[in-house]
């Protein structure tokens, strides 16, 4: 829950900065940069970009802790990036 708040006040943060200095693209570079980073890591970590080959031998080596805590990075990272694609979605729906 924490990374979801800390996701939320980095968006809004970044959106206000943009309302601030009347740029509108440095809410889109910002939240899309961050984004983008976060759910690419998340996607990463849990290992949705490799080969089924490749998941079944990191599933027989690795431990119950290590997938517990591999999940855990990859849901803090997703929380902490969405409300950033929220906040980039909203602001080229209501630009264009």
């Amino acid at each position: 829950m924490r990374s979801l708040i800390a996701g939320l006040i980095v968006a809004v943060l970044l959106f206000a900065a943009s309302l601030m200095m009347h740029d509108p693209y440095l809410s889109y570079w910002g939240n899309g940069m961050v984004a983008l980073a976060c759910l690419g890591l998340s996607a990463i970590v849990v290992g949705a970009l490799i080969s089924g080959d490749r998941v079944r031998a990191g599933y027989r080596n690795e431990t119950q802790e290590g997938q517990d805590e591999r999940m855990s990075w990859a849901t803090k990272l997703f929380l902490f990036g969405l409300p950033n694609l929220v906040c980039l979605l909203f602001m080229l729906t209501m630009t264009q």
